[in-house]
């Protein structure tokens, strides 16, 4: 919670929230992350028990805080996943070198064997790039609306809108 409610202070100070009124709104966004529930996509369990059937290592790589584990557990994921690494523990943010760093160690893979997926443009697809893994940027938006103004896709990334399309020939095997 210490940790927590010093990122949500040097967040809302960042923004130029006035001295005065920092601490009623970091009490406001702590007890609103609380009370938020993870909501997992309806293709989630089933595609990853694929992955895992197919021997792969799969791992979650989050700028989260401490209790990622208890999240992962209560969405009934956490059985589906080898590793988790988080960034309140790792002491750094995506997309910063040492939180990939750290969930390939974890995995026990290489960055060349790895496929970091995502839905955050710079921390889930040029962050891993960078790093030396291929990367799958998920854009879930079924509309269709503001698909015009996603960023072009750069060598070693694939966009998808939605995780089933993982398991399709080439993405796994690094035809991206």
């Amino acid at each position: 919670m210490a940790w927590s409610h010093q990122r949500l202070v040097g967040l809302v100070t960042e923004c130029g929230v006035p001295v005065r009124e920092r601490e009623a709104l970091v009490e406001v966004m702590i007890e609103a992350d609380l009370r938020t529930a993870m909501v997992v996509f309806p293709e989630v369990p089933s595609v990853l028990a694929e992955l895992r059937q197919r021997g792969l290592a799969i791992g979650v790589c989050s700028n989260w805080g401490w209790d990622l584990d208890d999240v992962l557990q209560s969405t009934g994921l956490a059985p589906l996943i080898d590793h988790a690494v988080t960034s309140a523990r790792v002491g750094y943010r995506k997309p910063h070198a040492a939180m990939y760093e750290s969930i390939l160690t974890a995995l026990a893979v290489t960055a060349p064997e790895a496929l970091f997926v995502g839905d955050s443009w710079r921390p889930d697809v040029l962050g891993p790039i960078d790093a030396g893994m291929r990367s799958v940027h998920i854009e879930r938006r079924e509309d269709g609306n503001g698909v015009e103004s996603l960023p072009p896709l750069v060598a070693g990334a694939t966009r998808v809108s939605d995780l089933r399309r993982l398991l399709d020939a080439g993405i796994l095997e690094g035809g991206i």
